[in-house]
Order: structure tokens, then sequence, then C-alpha cells
């Protein structure tokens, strides 16, 4: 008897399938959720069990990884100001692109304690950090205190503070790719950068929306370009000292606009426009980093500072995760959109008046509520109502009262209301004695045989009405 082999095909290609299945789910892509703040780098599993997890381990799988792999922090782990304290550089040099993202934690902060560099980005590494602060870098006598950088790094919402290294306090880049926007580089020191030292005719770098101050270096207090490309957009560099030479920035940047420089002094700007400012003070805040809402620490502008409304940038928001851009009033408006210069975007927000409510104490006699009252039609009629007491005399909306006519029986309103004429001078009058506020109205003779609602609308935004049958 002769067997058909379309089984056995059948369930070779599902097993193949299968397998096919199995061996690729090791290299999907993972999101891996840092549990724990020590430096275990053991504690690699990132599963949903708690505690297993820790930021080195999470890398090191993730770069083990051939596919895109996310890191991201546990909030309940991270609550507020939670530190990642170092006891070794963290290494990126393979697998695919790897993302660290603080944002669903607050102030999560990696710190090497001053040990070793933070970050070493490889040729074959592929980094971006977001809404992280990066601090306690310290390589004297070498590269990058903060980022050691020689592939792809992207830097956005994060801030490096009190890194050192021999040539780029906060970040090194060595013939790489560097994209930095809505960050703040403040308080780092170097031989060379105090900031950022770009080495290598293949290194290029771009700075949007970001703020580098209040670093120290031999040359560059902010900036050191010894060969490569960097090209600054809406960016401040200010208040940073070089000893030898260039306070802020040391030999050729490019402009791409709208760019604040506080000392212009061995720096030269390829490409500077009239957008751009240079040698002007851009009145930071001297606290200098602090708090100011969102998940890394931010420089404020001081209120006069002259980069507000001067910039122009294509972000919805500033560093802190805060509405950009947001006109000021007062504040001289630039050439761009009307975006804050830097990492900050001051915020402004109208001032509502304080909401006051009244008391209604009901309409006195003749009117009654609930009831048609009867009325002659083209002539005066009082009018009165009590608020428990006097409120003053500003307690009407604008057009208020009106009246609009109504079906007798359906008392459905029938057209718009309009507003009601009135006898006198000042229309509106206080009765201190018996309490109550006062208006005439005037009413019309075609009004004969017909109903209408009198609505008295206050400046609270309630409403009181009185149905009307004319005669």
């Amino acid at each position: 008897m002769k067997h058909s082999p379309f089984p056995t095909k059948l369930a070779t290609l599902v097993l193949a399938i299968a397998l096919t299945s199995i061996l690729s789910a090791e290299h999907l892509a993972a999101d891996f959720v840092v549990d724990r703040n020590d430096d275990d780098g053991s504690a690699s599993a990132c599963t949903a069990a708690p505690n297993d997890c820790s930021l080195r381990g999470a890398l090191s799988a993730a770069v083990a990884s051939a596919e895109d792999d996310s890191i991201t922090f546990d909030p309940g782990v991270f609550s507020a100001d939670s530190f990642v304290r170092l006891n070794g550089r963290l290494s990126v040099n393979g697998g695919g692109a790897i993302s660290i993202d603080g944002s669903d934690a607050r102030l999560v902060t990696v710190d090497a304690q001053n040990s070793g560099g933070v970050f070493f980005v490889g040729t074959a590494g592929n980094l971006s950090i977001s809404n992280l602060s990066i601090t306690g870098g310290n390589l004297n006598l070498t590269f990058g205190g903060g980022i050691d950088n020689r592939g792809v790094l992207n830097v956005s919402q994060s801030t490096f503070y009190n890194n050192r290294g021999g040539s780029g306090g906060a970040i090194f880049n060595n013939g790489g790719s560097v994209a930095i926007s809505n960050s703040t580089l403040c308080s780092n020191n170097s031989a060379y950068g105090g900031a950022y030292h770009s080495v290598g005719t293949a290194a290029v770098t771009v700075f949007r929306d970001s703020t580098i101050c209040s670093n120290t270096a031999t040359y560059g207090g902010g900036i050191y370009v010894s060969s490569g490309s960097v090209s600054l957009e809406n960016t401040i560099i200010a208040n940073n000292s070089g000893g030898a030479g260039g306070p802020d920035v040391w030999r050729t940047v490019n402009s791409l606009g709208f760019n604040l420089i506080g000392n212009s002094s061995g720096m030269t700007f390829s490409g500077a426009n009239a957008t751009d400012r240079t040698d002007v003070d851009p009145m930071l805040d001297p606290a200098g980093l602090a708090d100011n809402g969102g998940n890394s620490l931010t420089v404020a502008l001081l209120p006069e500072s002259p980069a507000i409304d001067t910039g122009y940038s294509l972000s919805e928001e500033d560093q802190r995760g805060a509405t950009r851009p947001v006109d000021v009033p007062d504040s001289a408006d630039g050439t761009g959109n009307l975006a804050d210069t830097g990492a900050f975007e001051v915020q402004y927000e109208v001032e509502e008046p304080p909401t006051t409510t009244f008391e209604w104490g009901g309409f006195r006699r003749p009117i009654r509520e609930n009831h048609y009252n009867l009325a002659k039609a083209g002539w005066l009629f009082p009018v009165k109502f009590s608020l428990n007491g006097f409120q003053g005399m500003d307690i009407l909306a604008e057009g208020s009262p009106t009246s609009v006519k109504i079906g007798c029986f359906s008392r459905t309103p029938i057209g718009d209301p309009e507003p009601i004429r009135t006898h006198g001078n000042p229309a509106l009058k206080y009765n201190q004695g018996r309490d109550f506020y006062k208006m005439v109205w005037k009413t019309k003779r075609q009004w004969r045989w017909s109903c209408r609602r009198l609505s008295v609308t206050l400046s609270d935004g309630s409403v009181h009405s009185a149905d009307f049958l004319f005669w």
C-alpha cells in the first residue's frame, strides 16, 4: 500500500517553522526594565520578576543582541532622586541601536562616583540616552569623563555635570556621530573642552536647543574643536572658562542660527548670521543647576534674559518636557518662532482673577419664581433680587439681564435672547436698608398677550430666571 508523502512534508514544514521561530525569538528586540539601582552585572535576566535587572545587566544583554533594544527604569524603584552608582564604565560596542530612557522615573542619575568614566561607545556602538543625568565621571588623563564616543551617540533631555576628563569633560567624540538636543552640559572640567571635545576629520556633532555653561578647561571652556564638524542651533554657550584660550569655544564651529555665545574670544563662527548673538550675557540663573521640573536638572533663565522669545526651535518641548515655544509678554520678540534659546523654555500662564460665587437670595416682590408673573405690556416693571448682602456693583455678566420670547404653554424659548431696556441712571441700584438690587425693566407694547422669560446672569456665571405673561 502506497502512502502519500504529503503528511510527512507538512510535518517537516511545521517543525522547520517552529524551530525558526524559536531561534529567531532569541534575536527579537527587547524592552529591558531596570528594577534595581546597584551595579551588579549578573542581574541581566530582566524578566517580570522583581530585582533581576540592573542597568549594567540590561546593557550587556542589549549589546549581546543583534536587534534594537530599549532600556527603561521601573518608576516604583526609581521614584525620586534615584542614583545608579557604577563601579566601572559601561560599554556599548556592538548589538543594534540601544536606547536608555529615564522618562518613566524621576531624576535618574548615573553616577561613576569619580572612579572612572560613565559610558564608552565603541565604533560598533549606537547609543541613545534621554531623560537622564550623567555625573561623577573622572578620567583625568584620558578621554570623555561622561562619555567617550567613537560610534553613534544621541542625547536628548539630559544633563551632564561634575564630570572630568583629560579631553572632553562631559563628552569626547573621536570620529563618531553625535546629536545633542534639549540638554544641559554644565560644571564639567578638562584640559581640552570643559564640556565637549571633537577630534577626527570624520567626527560630526550637532547641538540643538541646548545650554553649555559653567564648564572649565585650559582651552575651550565649553567646546574645543581639534578637528571634525561641530554645528550649533538655538544653543547657549556662556559663563565657561578657558584659562589659556577660548572661554566658551576654541576654534571653529558652524552656525545653524539663533545661538547665543557669552564670550567669542578664541572662536570662529562659520556661517554666522544676524540671528546669532555673540558677547552677550544670557542671564542664566546664578543658582545654576536645579530641579526646575522634568527628569533632569536644568539651568533656568532670569526674567530679563535676552534668550527669552528670541530663538527658533522645532521642538514642542524643552528639556523638562515643558511646552515650547511660549510667548512671554513684555519680552522683546526675535525673528524666530518665539522659542527661548537654549534648553530651558520660560513658561507663562495668565493669572485668572479669583472666582467669586454669589449666594442667590431670590427675586423680591413683585416677581415670583416658578410662577407666571402678570405684567402690562409697555409699562415699567421693577426687577428686584437679593444676594444676601452687598456684593459690589460689578455683579452682572456682560449683556445681562436678557429676555426671550417663550411658548406660553410649553415655556420653550422662541428665538434668541436680547438685553432688556432699562429705566434710570444708573440702571442698577442697591437698597442697603432692605438688602436688594433693583433695575427697572422697560417692557414693549407689542408683547401684549405673549409670554417672555427674564434672565439675570451674574458675573459668577449663575443664571436666575422668571417667566412673565403680558396683557
